[in-house]
């Protein structure tokens, strides 16, 4: 009886110990994946310096440097719409698609109110979708599929 008891003993005491490192390795693995998520800012950033410089106009030269500076920055969905908004701004209306430019005003106006990174998320794909392929840098062919799989990550 005595030898029953202290093997039950035992392998719940294993049972528990194995729960307390699958709960500890489980801790430290969704930390990890939460300080390699991208911010929506990076995001955004990420988009705006894979456009070829010819999708700018002439004055994102001025306003280029204050702008990553902030897009580094912000946290706010509404100030990441307005980011999104000066970006567009910025960028020349032949570098978008027709389909883009005939809705423009009506993209604009969704900078204006995102309530959350979700609806952060949604603007940049539009955006992205929005610009002809030949707007971005030969090297945004291979990196879109990750960027947009990161975007679906912002909550």
């Amino acid at each position: 009886m005595k030898k029953t008891l202290l093997i039950l003993v035992l392998f719940l005491a294993s049972i528990f110990d194995a729960e307390a490192q699958l709960n500890k390795a489980n801790q430290a693995a969704g930390s990890e994946m939460r300080a390699t998520l991208p911010s929506a800012g990076s995001l955004l950033m990420e988009l705006a310096n894979n456009l070829d410089s010819s999708a700018f106009s002439d004055n994102w030269g001025s306003v280029k440097d204050t702008w990553m500076n902030d897009a580094s920055k912000v946290t706010n969905p509404v100030e990441l719409g307005k980011l999104t908004s000066a970006l567009i701004e910025n960028v020349k209306p032949t570098a978008f698609t027709d389909k883009f430019n005939k809705d423009k005003s009506g993209f604009m106006k969704s900078t204006t109110s995102p309530n959350n990174l979700n609806d952060i998320g949604l603007l940049f794909e539009k955006l992205q979708v929005g610009l002809k392929p030949t707007s971005f840098l030969p090297q945004w062919a291979s990196k879109s599929n990750d960027w947009l799989q990161a975007i679906k990550l912002l909550k």
